[in-house]
């Protein structure tokens, strides 16, 4: 890729001299490249002026065209108009141009196993049901914002939720409710003399966040075993004990010597639900199934997103 190996200025225009109310100006530039280039690599380098930047010398004049004439390939002059009407019409620079936000709703489906209150859904003999697919109104949040160029960061928030709480267009969406989906990025743009990038992308919302979740069951579960080890005991002279312990170990479920047909319901710490007396629970009682949630997508700060 062709280098700038040389960018100087080399004169000014003069400002202007008449009796218009309206100031102007101009600044000259040498470029030199290694290589042949193009008037588009002269006109991104950081050392050339952008349309709508102040002019280093008077406070009072924005730049309104850069224009970059080329010598040869690798020698080119650019020139750098200033005027003091620029300064009231900085909102045309489409960089300056605040974000578009859209709100929708989108029609879709998901599979649930829970119901609107969180509860495991069951038959009526109360056996948990197969995760189901259910119709949703999904909300989505489309953005598109003017930038200068990709951020860095991007890559990291390919399927990313929000980790903190944000505020879009006066509402509120708690951590772990909004996704980025859909991201769109044409090529560069340019207008009014200023390249850009047309930045678009979505953010889904999901109300009972975007976690994955399955009702807790097996083929194994823990059951206790009471075993002997030797425990610390900083009052013996050995420094330790011999007692009797109850342990957890991992066994299979079997009904009558068989295997079950499907997977048992297990509570959190792994076991069939039995009642004090040790006795197994049929039916095990609603508000006793364990819901596991898996995190499946990364959470990072939403608040890097250009939403104002």
């Amino acid at each position: 890729m062709p280098q700038v190996t040389l960018h100087k200025e080399i004169g000014e225009g003069g400002a202007s001299l008449d009796d218009s109310p309206t100031a102007t100006d101009e600044r000259v530039f040498l470029v030199r490249t290694d290589l042949p280039a193009s008037k588009t690599l002269i006109l991104i380098h950081p050392n050339t002026p952008k349309v709508y930047q102040q002019h280093p010398e008077n406070k009072n004049l924005f730049c309104r065209r850069v224009i970059v004439d080329r010598q040869n390939s690798r020698v080119f002059v650019v020139t750098a108009e200033y005027s003091s009407e620029v300064k009231e019409k900085q909102k045309e620079n489409p960089l300056a141009r605040p974000p578009i936000i859209r709100l929708r709703s989108k029609q879709g489906t998901r599979l649930k196993i829970t119901d609107v209150h969180g509860k495991v859904k069951r038959n009526k003999l109360g056996d948990p049901l197969a995760a189901r697919e259910v119709d949703v109104s999904e909300w989505v949040i489309s953005v598109l914002k003017n930038v200068a160029k990709l951020p860095r960061w991007l890559p990291q928030y390919a399927n990313a939720i929000n980790r903190d709480t944000i505020r879009i267009r006066g509402l509120t969406y708690p951590p772990e409710t909004l996704k980025m989906q859909a991201l769109d990025i044409p090529d560069f743009k340019f207008e009014n003399n200023q390249r850009f990038l047309p930045f678009a992308f979505e953010l889904h919302y999901m109300r009972d966040l975007w976690r994955d979740r399955a009702l807790h069951e097996g083929f194994w579960e823990y059951v206790e075993r009471k075993v002997t080890r030797q425990v610390p005991d900083p009052g013996s002279s050995a420094g330790f004990r011999t007692a009797e312990v109850t342990e957890l170990v991992r066994k299979r479920i079997l009904i009558d010597g068989d295997l079950p047909p499907e997977a048992i319901p297990l509570d959190k710490n792994g076991m069939r639900f039995r009642d004090s007396a040790g006795k197994l629970l049929d039916p095990i009682p609603a508000n006793k199934l364990v819901i596991l949630e898996f995190d499946d997508y990364v959470k990072k700060p939403f608040r890097r997103f250009p939403l104002k």
